[in-house]
């Protein structure tokens, strides 16, 4: 499942199978609970999320723009 996630996305599109191999081997399963925050806006974004099943609601503030 893993390897076909990520041979999709285009961050990955030049990796060849072994490149992709070494990294689903690094790749670790993390379960939410429902209603978790993932993520939020302005958190260094480090880990590459791959979402088995379920589904996440996206959030983006909008500045004023002043």
């Amino acid at each position: 499942m893993l390897r076909n996630a990520i041979s999709a996305n285009p961050l990955f599109k030049e990796c060849s199978d072994a490149d992709l191999g070494d990294f689903v081997d690094v790749f670790s399963q993390k379960k939410f609970a429902p209603g978790s925050t993932v993520i939020k806006q302005g958190d260094v974004g480090e880990t590459f999320y791959v979402v088995e099943s379920g589904a996440l609601d996206i959030h983006i503030n909008v500045g004023s723009g002043a």
